[in-house]
């Protein structure tokens, strides 16, 4: 218990904590813009520091699926159902290089000729 105290007023005071939720809006928000020009129904949960990006009406995940793999394709890992987490290391070039790789997966995904197609499936 001791050390989790000890890191937390160390990340209080070191500003890690505001970092981590500047960047998660700058992430979040970026995002939500990329969602909203392709017409795609994106639903953003948890704090923003521990982002969680799903799809509207994608239950099995086939939208997810497809946008991660897009997004491994482009050297970014994201889960297509479980929150991820940012650090105190993370800084505004980082989100920018990921807002870039989302905003082709998120056009691929808008621009496919079936969206319920499975990741990974010939078109």
């Amino acid at each position: 218990m001791a050390a989790a105290v000890a890191t937390i007023k160390k990340l209080g005071a070191t500003g890690a904590i505001a970092k981590m939720e500047a960047m998660g809006g700058r992430l979040r928000d970026g995002l939500e813009q990329q969602a909203r020009e392709f017409g795609l129904p994106l639903r953003q949960t948890g704090p923003v520091q521990m982002p969680q990006i799903m799809f509207e009406d994608d239950a099995d995940f086939v939208l997810g699926n497809r946008f991660v793999l897009e997004m491994l394709r482009r050297g970014v890992y994201m889960h297509p159902w479980h929150n991820m987490f940012l650090s105190a290391a993370h800084q505004a070039a980082d989100i920018d290089r990921v807002l870039e790789a989302t905003n082709e997966a998120l056009r691929l995904v808008a621009q496919s000729a079936d969206r319920r197609q499975p990741a990974g499936a010939v078109q």
